[in-house]
């Protein structure tokens, strides 16, 4: 395996081969296992016949660690040593669509409507704040960005302080992602829409 890992994931509903990883310069199979899917198991089936709501999701690190989300329960995994460094069961189901890792945290937000933000390596929280109504979420280095209500509210991850939201109100978002600088988002549309964040 080469020094810089540039892995390709996949998500499946087969339990205890709930992830498939591949290198993706020589394609080989690095990774195969985890019990993440065992639970929704049956749901991740039904993507065959109906893709109405997000069953999974896989985010990878800046460290090569890999943190895979379902409804019950999150998995971290490193890629290069292939171990299990941490997974939990949710006491409640979460929203995937709102589920994401960047660099040392990571984010999820339950059915109550409570987000939880977490380090990586741990798992251990670093703070939480109400999210009521959010569809999709993301983050960056410093600040978690959620879809609720026709419009995307930004908080910061340290202390969970909510701070505003963007201007653009939209709708129906379908895809967010943000790094250090901007925030986009796509909309049932088919519009994305670019935010200079800024926030340096």
């Amino acid at each position: 395996m080469s020094t810089q890992l540039d892995p390709l994931c996949s998500l499946i509903g087969v339990p205890n081969r709930a992830f498939h990883i591949r290198n993706s310069n020589t394609e080989e199979l690095v990774f195969i296992g985890g019990t993440l899917t065992d639970p929704d198991a049956v749901l991740g089936w039904h993507l065959l016949v109906d893709l109405s709501e997000h069953v999974g999701r896989i985010r990878i690190t800046s460290d090569d660690l890999a943190v895979g989300f379902t409804r019950s329960r999150v998995l971290v995994f490193n890629l290069r040593n292939q171990m299990i460094l941490g997974e939990e069961e949710f006491m409640r189901p979460v929203n995937v669509g709102t589920t994401d890792a960047y660099n040392k945290a990571l984010m999820f937000v339950n059915s109550r409507g409570v987000a939880n933000v977490r380090q990586v390596e741990g798992l251990e929280e670093i703070c939480r704040f109400m999210a009521r109504g959010g569809s999709l979420g993301c983050i960056n280095g410093g600040y978690s960005f959620i879809s609720t209500n026709g419009g995307v509210r930004v908080w910061e991850l340290v202390h969970g302080e909510y701070l505003y939201t963007l201007r653009e109100r939209i709708w129906d978002v379908t895809a967010m992602i943000a790094d250090e600088r901007y925030v986009a988002a796509c909309t049932s549309d088919n519009t994305i829409h670019l935010w200079d964040f800024g926030a340096r």
